[in-house]
């Protein structure tokens, strides 16, 4: 609001066959539709979707996913498997992947999306818990079993719920604006 030429100037770069009357029409109604929305009043209300949005996703990053499927055939190397068994364990690892998504996406309306969050919190800290104890008293043969299960707890927990908070957790006239 206030910067009605600069508008006109930008839609005018994006379309120039619009005419000065649709250009004015369309500036118009991007005004009226931030002036109903409430401006900055509604940016406040969203800070708690954004912060709980931001640290979901942050959380599913820091988690170590991409490090496990990045790294898992070097970690299966590392625990006594061939090179072709170490790659042939990561087909397994997306297979695994695979399976307990379409788990939780089953799930995910039954059993609640805080309750998933939390077994695939649980299972990822139990899991590499175990992986680590595997690698350091070296019982390399149960590092692979580790693995697949952080990746299932992930998957069924953080993989599959983060897609669905993310979206659900804004208001719809916020979702509905894009």
């Amino acid at each position: 609001v206030g910067h009605s030429a600069a508008a006109q100037r930008t839609f005018h770069e994006i379309n120039p066959d619009m005419s000065g009357t649709e250009l004015a029409t369309l500036v118009r109604s991007v005004e009226l539709a931030l002036q109903s929305e409430g401006g900055m009043a509604d940016v406040q209300s969203l800070k708690t979707p954004m912060s709980l949005a931001f640290a979901v996703a942050m959380f599913n990053q820091l988690s170590g996913i991409n490090a496990m499927l990045y790294f898992a055939p070097r970690i299966f190397q590392w625990s006594g498997l061939g090179h072709s068994a170490a790659m042939l364990e990561t087909v397994g690892i997306g297979l695994t992947n695979l399976i307990f998504t379409s788990i939780g996406i089953q799930l995910i309306d039954k059993l609640g999306r805080r309750t998933l969050l939390a077994i695939g919190a649980v299972g990822g800290v139990c899991s590499l818990g175990a992986c680590s104890w595997a690698f350091a008293t070296k019982k390399m043969s149960l590092v692979p079993v580790y693995v697949f299960a952080f990746v299932g707890a992930h998957a069924i927990g953080q993989g599959t719920v983060i897609w669905v908070f993310i979206s659900e957790i804004f208001p719809p006239k916020h979702r509905a604006a894009g």
